[in-house]
Formats: structure tokens, sequence, C-alpha cells
């Protein structure tokens, strides 16, 4: 998705571990509301999560389950069986990358995805995002441009969010090598990242979290619906082009 930096946005402390996420409630569900990426919040039936970094997964994990024919990992998964190899996608905007990134990703606005179609290498290709979703969608695509007979193997992370928790909960000197949050203009590790909005804010409480303004968070769910509906076309054309031409 292409954004211009954002004009302004809004800094926070993270918020106390124990205080709820800003899902969409049973009743917003009920009255047909859907929440800011069209995906369900979690059920409130399930006992209520005690960390931020429970809520983070289960966040996460709805997101990724809107895409089962993506392999989904998380961020401990990337960092144990992915990190030292592959090409790390960032699928998020221009101006969430301008507050931090992972340390050796890409953006996705720079992928030639013709070129990745020829190239021999069979490194895995690891997409991210925030939270899950709209780097759902372009593992998606990427499945389809690669074909099922490629050998690359392309999974969707849990996040940017999610790999806060991770960064916090390594023990120190444990992993030298693990790939940090930088700072892109410095290239200096950051505890900075940006979180869209309050309501997805599930970035571990060591860091300080950056949101969109309101009049730049309305152009930025409008630029993810339309981007939505424009994979999921391409996704059904790539479904149906094969029975057409059989």
């Amino acid at each position: 998705i292409n954004a211009n930096p954002i004009r302004s946005y809004r800094i926070r402390r993270n918020r106390t571990s124990r205080e709820p996420l800003l899902l969409p409630t049973r009743e917003a569900r009920a009255s047909g509301r859907k929440c800011e990426m069209c995906v369900d919040g979690t059920n409130e039936d399930d006992a209520e999560p005690t960390t931020v970094e429970e809520q983070c997964r289960r966040m996460t994990s709805k997101f990724q389950s809107e895409f089962p024919q993506v392999e989904a990992i998380t961020a401990y998964e990337y960092l144990d069986a992915y990190a030292s190899n592959c090409v790390l996608v960032d699928c998020r905007t221009e101006a969430e990358r301008a507050v931090s990134v992972i340390e050796g990703s890409t953006p996705v606005d720079d992928i030639d995805f013709d070129e990745l179609k020829k190239a021999s290498s069979t490194k895995p290709i690891v997409a991210y995002c925030s939270v899950g979703y709209r780097s759902g969608l372009e593992a998606q695509r990427l499945k389809d441009i690669l074909g099922g007979g490629s050998d690359r193997k392309i999974v969707n992370m849990d996040g940017i969010l999610a790999y806060t928790h991770v960064l916090k909960n390594l023990p120190k000197g444990s992993m030298p090598n693990a790939p940090r949050i930088l700072d892109p203009r410095t290239q200096q590790s950051t505890q900075h990242v940006h979180v869209v909005s309050q309501a997805w804010n599930a970035a571990a409480e060591e860091y300080t979290t950056h949101e969109f303004d309101s009049a730049d968070l309305q152009n930025f769910f409008k630029q993810v619906q339309s981007h939505v509906r424009v994979r999921k076309i391409q996704h059904l054309y790539h479904q149906l082009t094969p029975k057409c031409c059989s």
C-alpha cells in the first residue's frame, strides 16, 4: 500500500499490561459494524487475556486465520527458523516504516514480483505488517504469482508488534545476531513502533507507540479497504484462470 508519510501523529507510552485492547464489542458485531480492518475482534466468551502479549497473540492469530492457504508463523518461529536466511518483506505503509522497521526487511513496494518469479533462489519469503492482515494479503499474492510448483516457502508472520515481545523476552546476550527493530534514518536500535491506532496497540510495554492522527487514520483505512478489494480480485482471478483455460 502506498501512503505518504503522516503529517502528524500521536505518541503514547504504552499502557499497563491488563488494560484491554479496543476491539469491537459483541453488540458492535451484532449491529453489523466491523472493526477497522474488516476482521472481527477477540471472542468475548474467551477468558480475558491477562498480559499484553496474550492480547497480541489472540489478535494476530485472528488476522492470520483470514488466509488459510498461507502458512502462519509467530515472531518466535521467525527468529528461530527464518531470520538468518530469508527474504523479509515489510507490508506496511511508508509512514509506519518511517518510525521503525525490522532489520533486514525490504518494503513490499520495492519488491519486483516478476523478477521474484524468475529468481532461482529458494530462500523462504516472510511477510510482516503490524498484526498479520496486510502481510497475509501480500503473502497470498506472492503464492499466486510464484505458483504451486515453486519451491519457495512463503509465510505470514504475526507482525512487528509481536516481535517487540520477542525482543523484550530475549535473555540479554542470548542471541546477539537477532534482527533488531531499527530507526530507518539512523539504522540504530529503537523502542519506537507505529501501531496504526490505539485499537491495535499490542506492543510490548517498553515501547513508545505512534499512531495516525484522525485524518490520516481515515485515509489509511480507505487505502486498506481499496487494497483488500484489489488483492481479493487478483486472487479470485488466479483461482479461476486455470479453469477457464483448461
